[in-house]
């Protein structure tokens, strides 16, 4: 249980080489991950971290699974420098690699799915449309007023892993 005014929101769970993983958004400013190795008793959360041992600090905002040919990803977005204007620090959309020994975030295959153009990508969805091919779709949320000038015009996204 986090000791925080509103605990943990929107998990997003997966069964991955007969272990589940459950990963967390919480109103601390991190995201969460534990395991469990039948899907009913969990390990308590751990924050996210990278595999050298730096916490993942994704701001507030949730984090989904992607189950994709036999690797475990991530897709989340993290607070970082340039993206402090971004409500929450919702945007890019990143996609990493877990190590499920960690479990941990491999940093070195972090990369952009979605770009940052001023609005932010909360409330975005992963749909495995067939052994082969995943999407994540997100909208740009046009808020706050005035996030246009980054580039930004409610564009829906669609980020097909093949």
């Amino acid at each position: 249980m986090l000791n925080k005014e509103r605990g943990f929101l929107e998990p997003s769970l997966v069964e991955f080489e007969q272990r589940f993983y459950i990963t967390l958004r919480a109103g601390d400013g991190r995201g969460y991950v534990s395991v469990s190795c039948d899907g009913l008793t969990f390990q308590d959360p751990q924050a996210w971290l990278w595999d050298d041992g730096t916490e993942l600090v994704t701001g507030d905002t949730q984090q989904h699974w992607v189950k994709h040919r036999g690797e475990l990803w991530l897709a989340y977005t993290r607070v970082r420098e340039d993206n402090s204007h971004v409500f929450r620090h919702r945007a890019p959309l990143f996609l990493a690699k877990m190590d499920p020994k960690g479990p941990c975030l491999l940093r070195d295959t972090e990369q952009v799915l979605v770009p940052q153009r001023g609005a932010r990508l909360g409330n975005f969805q992963v749909t495995k449309i067939s052994a082969q091919e995943t999407w994540i779709t997100v909208s740009e949320w046009m808020q706050p007023v005035g996030c246009q000038v980054y580039g930004s015009d409610n564009t829906i996204f669609i980020a097909k892993l093949l």
